[in-house]
């Protein structure tokens, strides 16, 4: 499994998935229960950042983001 950091709407979300599409999917439906108005909420508006491949570290410089 791998970690994924995911941000929507000035929210954050560490979520655990195998690809970065079911890291999206999971977010979506996290940040969707934190809404407090419920709306469809479509996992493509969800940017997510691959954290951690396999318990290695990955590291990002800022002019990646």
């Amino acid at each position: 499994m791998n970690v994924y950091h995911t941000f929507y709407n000035g929210l954050f979300e560490e979520v655990e998935a195998e690809n970065p599409l079911q890291a999206q999917q999971k977010a979506a439906a996290l940040f969707l229960a934190r809404l407090p108005r419920k709306r469809k909420l479509p996992h493509y508006d969800v940017a997510v950042v691959v954290c951690s491949v396999a318990g290695r570290t990955v590291e990002h410089s800022t002019s990646e983001i």
